[in-house]
């Protein structure tokens, strides 16, 4: 890596940690994370890596913003402009990003090859991150705009990071040069957030409160606080209305909840059953931490054992 790769490099580890930082704070305290910040960090990617694949050609510069745009589309409201409930032309235009990428790609890497003077692997990396995130987001296991917009952030502006420096060795080298550094970010997330339902079993059982399964997921807490906390109302379960995923704006999940409290204070009802909202992007953040120094958490015991 030249002298000019490796300050470009710092400079994307450093938009990272600080994006990132930025984006765990506002999730901790309000459970969302202004869209303008991602869309800051995502275009500092974008260029930033351009600038890295600029000496190979026009050809990988323009796959790289091909790449870049596709996922950054993620990040702003466009499809607004189309309005109404009727209305699909998002919804197929979108598809016709998500298979013309593709396809340009596929075309190219067979015609050019996958590397330096062919398709920056890079991009193959961008790409396969925003699938996985749009799959994560479809199937509801990233339940909020916040977290799959960060997945696509991480994506543009890491694409790739085979030099932990904590954990070097060939195998792992070897594997992390393949592995979009989203998802090693995103698994270690995943893995800290482990803590969550451990803490709530070990608060559960100290109150006498411990069930099997129930008593990882949830835990009691006073009527009165449920407007006062990121939670989702599980016992008693009340009225039709939409559950809080469904819900668009922490505003509304809060309104929600006041209306909820209302509810059962009503009823005589002094305490509720509760599910946390996480907050995803914490760990998000903190997993990229780890990914920057350790690589992927999973690996290294593989690797290991």
């Amino acid at each position: 890596m030249t002298d000019t790769s490796s300050i470009l490099v710092g400079l994307e580890i450093l938009a990272l940690v600080i994006g990132l930082g930025l984006a765990a704070g506002w999730d901790a305290r309000s459970r969302e994370v202004p869209d303008r910040l991602w869309q800051i960090v995502g275009l500092i990617g974008a260029a930033i890596g351009a600038s890295l694949v600029a000496g190979s050609g026009l050809g990988p510069v323009l796959l790289w913003l091909l790449v870049a745009g596709f996922a950054l589309q993620h990040l702003f409201p466009w499809d607004e402009r189309w309005s109404g409930d009727s209305n699909r032309w998002p919804e197929l235009f979108e598809v016709s990003l998500y298979v013309g990428t593709g396809v340009v790609l596929l075309a190219a890497g067979w015609a050019y090859g996958l590397d330096a003077n062919g398709v920056p692997v890079a991009a193959v990396a961008v790409y396969a991150a925003v699938l996985l995130a749009r799959g994560l987001f479809e199937g509801r296991i990233l339940y909020g705009g916040a977290d799959a917009k960060a997945v696509i952030t991480i994506a543009v502006l890491l694409p790739l990071w085979s030099t932990p420096p904590l954990a070097q060795t060939t195998t792992l080298t070897a594997l992390l040069q393949v592995t979009p550094f989203a998802l090693t970010a995103l698994v270690n997330g995943a893995v800290l957030a482990l803590a969550v339902p451990i803490w709530l079993a070990i608060r559960n059982a100290r109150h006498g409160e411990f069930s099997f399964a129930r008593g990882f997921l949830g835990t009691s807490i006073a009527t009165d606080e449920l407007s006062l906390r990121f939670v989702w109302l599980h016992e008693p379960k009340l009225g039709a209305r939409a559950p809080p995923m469904e819900l668009d704006t922490a505003a509304e999940d809060h309104q929600l909840r006041v209306e909820q409290a209302a509810e059962l204070r009503g009823q005589g009802i002094a305490r509720v059953w509760v599910t946390p909202q996480i907050p995803l992007v914490l760990f998000f953040a903190l997993g990229a931490g780890l990914a920057l120094l350790l690589g992927n958490v999973l690996l290294d015991l593989a690797v290991l054992l």
